[in-house]
């Protein structure tokens, strides 16, 4: 029997992505999605879709329809997509798995010690890899900041509430949990790697080429430097985590990668990835993790991968460069990238326009797949409950991606609206946020600094999770 594989969201295309790796490879594959309306509904890759509540609106009837779709599916594997991961991990932290699947993910404490801000920082500095100084507002008068610098939310998500400053700002004057940050000029790219253990098997990096806002919608493979890959093993050295990591960086002029935020969880970096390799490998280590087995799956490679893994190193381990496609791929949501050539069109920058066109016509659009081709004939209807906010104007992409499922938002006022959101376990309408955050701009600046804080002068339970 084919293992059937449980995909926590179906809104973004990373999500139609990986339904479409393990589809290939013979899964049965379901969704859980708070949206009626969502990218993957209409995918052929998908076996079965269900409705859930929003868990920032009400996390504990979430995580009762998450337990009712494991066991009404007979579910082998469920794996988080995006910022939904926190509330999914709470229910196989522990030594009991609430679920009653394996989950593809750190534990809820781990994710939740990753994604903060702060605590990233910290866990950076004691492995020694290179950070931007930091210091959270409450904590920092600013004199210690030169020149540019950047305030962002402590456990922000998608960019969101990210500005860049030319000059330190009254830290007094910032929200509640900003976090401040030395500016850093140079390059910026993103990292998706496999972790096995807190050992990386495979890397991609990549950079962004057209942006919509805080979220990149068109992107290009590059070489990852000895440098990156160094840096990504030192700091995942001792984590004890089997499944997807990411990071941020800025690489200076020196080649020295800053490491700027973790997302331990999937991220538009699967698109480089081959897909056979890709799926084969969530299945053994989805199993794996759990010290358990996955029905129906026998634990194998495609042909010509070995099953052999690097010792730990503080240097980076031999990588299964087959894991990878070539490097120089392009991949975009075209619809967006023609979005932004338009805008720019209309803001007057014919320039601009010209090279996000250019850009249209030499990357491949990550939704389109003659097999399977309604997800991107009905994108537009289908991605509804996030175009609507944002094309009224009341938020950005990002934000109303994530305006549901991201923790950022749980502690916000809500307010009801009516764009495809389910309607469940007698609960109103969902609600949404309403407002705005800056966008993320560039990070570029004259100086670049280590941490130099003490890690014991506020939160650092590192020394828990790491050797």
């Amino acid at each position: 029997m084919a293992p059937t594989v449980l995909l926590t969201l179906g809104r973004l295309p990373k999500a139609l992505t990986l339904a479409r790796c393990l589809k290939a490879q013979g899964c049965r594959v379901v969704v859980a999605e708070p949206f009626n309306w969502h990218l993957s509904k209409p995918s052929n890759a998908i076996d079965a879709c269900w409705i859930t509540p929003s868990p920032n609106l009400n996390p504990a009837i979430y995580r009762d329809r998450l337990r009712n779709i494991v066991e009404a599916e007979s579910i082998d594997v469920v794996i988080p997509i995006s910022e939904e991961s926190q509330y999914v991990l709470a229910l196989s932290t522990g030594d009991t798995n609430e679920l009653g699947a394996p989950v593809l993910g750190p534990s809820a404490e781990l994710y939740s010690q990753l994604q903060d801000k702060w605590l990233f920082v910290q866990r950076a500095k004691q492995r020694q890899v290179s950070v931007p100084y930091s210091a959270l507002a409450e904590h920092s008068s600013g004199a210690d900041f030169d020149g540019p610098t950047v305030s962002k939310p402590r456990r922000g998500c998608s960019g969101l509430g990210v500005t860049i400053h030319q000059q330190c700002p009254n830290p007094a004057g910032l929200p509640e949990g900003s976090l401040l940050q030395q500016y850093v000029s140079g390059a910026s790219c993103c990292s998706l790697s496999l972790l096995e253990n807190g050992v990386p098997i495979a890397t991609a990096l990549y950079r962004s080429k057209v942006n919509t806002g805080t979220v990149a919608v068109c992107f290009e493979s590059i070489t990852t430097p000895d440098a990156v890959n160094d840096w990504i093993s030192a700091f995942c050295a001792g984590l004890d985590h089997t499944g997807f990591i990411a990071f941020d960086f800025i690489i200076d002029a020196e080649g020295v990668p800053w490491g700027i935020e973790c997302n331990p969880r999937l991220t538009s970096g699967i698109h480089f990835f081959n897909e056979e390799f890709l799926a084969r490998w969530v299945l053994d280590t989805a199993a794996v993790s759990q010290t358990s087995l996955v029905k129906g799956y026998s634990k194998s490679y495609p042909t010509g991968c070995s099953k052999s893994y690097p010792t730990l190193s503080y240097n980076a381990p031999s990588l299964h460069e087959e894991a990878l496609k070539p490097t120089g791929r392009r991949y975009q949501w075209g619809y967006s990238t023609l979005t932004e050539a338009w805008a720019s069109l209309f803001q007057g920058k014919p320039r601009k326009a010209l090279q996000h066109l250019n850009e249209l016509r030499s990357a491949r659009d990550v939704v389109w797949s003659w097999r399977d081709p309604l997800p991107f004939l009905l994108m537009t209807p289908m991605s509804w409950p996030v175009l609507w906010p944002a094309i009224s104007g009341r938020m950005s992409m990002a934000e109303a991606s994530q305006r549901d499922i991201a923790p950022l938002f749980s502690q916000q006022p809500l307010v009801s609206e009516h764009h495809g959101l389910s309607n469940n376990h007698g609960l109103r309408d969902h609600q949404l946020v309403k407002g705005s955050h800056p966008g993320r701009e560039s990070h570029l600046a004259k100086e670049s600094h280590l941490v130099n804080e003490s890690p014991n002068a506020h939160d650092a339970p590192w020394e828990q999770q790491a050797t």
